[in-house]
């Protein structure tokens, strides 16, 4: 199996093959696409449009609607943004390629090539890492290390430099916090990974990462003791 390596991944499965819960996921998602970047200058061309053809009224409404619509994506992907502790031995291939592209956008920020995403929480970790972006250079490393060995062409030259760097501690709350959301995940979209790895009760944290014990961090979203939605 061939699949791209950049920020932009081929989708692994038809649209039709995708749940129907999933379907406004992948509009949404598309909107941080290049292609979905176009339709945002087009949407804003013809809110330039309305909003010289119509009424006070109207050109307010217009222009709330195209706000929402250009917005909404960069909201979303705010929410479930994910960079596993685990190891990612244990994703199926939707979830590997959500990781890479989830790490570079991660890399991006870290380096200052973007402005969004700057507050996610679950960039903390790197940020007080005294080595930041070589840390996320080395997470991105074993993704795409794991990539290689299953056969997928992630490209390398993304990654860029990687140092030997100082252990992330994970705490053993943590892991299982993400073991059980994982395995949640898989349950439902890949019963034969699922499967492969139900009887594992402990599982192998990410080469960057060292196990401590624990609970789970405090930079982790949880909502009434229960785990966050997510894409992947």
């Amino acid at each position: 199996m061939a699949l791209s390596g950049g920020l932009l991944s081929a989708s692994l499965q038809p649209e039709s093959a995708l749940p129907l819960q999933c379907m406004p996921v992948r509009f949404m998602q598309s909107w941080s696409t290049p292609v979905g970047l176009r339709h945002r200058r087009s949407l804003a061309r013809c809110g330039q449009f309305f909003t010289r053809s119509l009424p006070a009224v109207g050109q307010f409404c217009c222009g709330a609607l195209l706000f929402c619509m250009a917005t909404q994506s960069a909201t979303f992907r705010l929410t479930v943004m994910r960079l596993w502790s685990l190891h990612p031995k244990y994703l199926d291939a939707k979830g590997l390629v959500a990781l890479w592209r989830e790490a570079l956008l991660a890399k991006a920020v870290l380096c200052g090539a973007t402005r969004g995403y700057i507050h996610h929480p679950q960039l903390e970790r790197f940020r007080e890492h005294p080595h930041s972006r070589s840390a996320i250079n080395a997470y991105l490393a074993a993704i795409q290390d794991e990539a290689t060995a299953r056969g997928y062409n992630f490209n390398r030259a993304k990654v860029g430099p990687v140092r030997a760097v100082p252990a992330i501690a994970v705490t053993s709350g943590q892991l299982a916090y993400e073991w059980h959301h994982l395995r949640t995940k898989l349950a439902v979209r890949s019963p034969a990974v699922h499967a492969r790895w139900s009887e594992l009760a402990t599982p192998a944290c990410h080469p960057l990462f060292r196990r401590k014990p624990g609970p789970v961090a405090s930079w982790e979203r949880v909502s009434s003791g229960k785990t966050r939605r997510s894409v992947y």
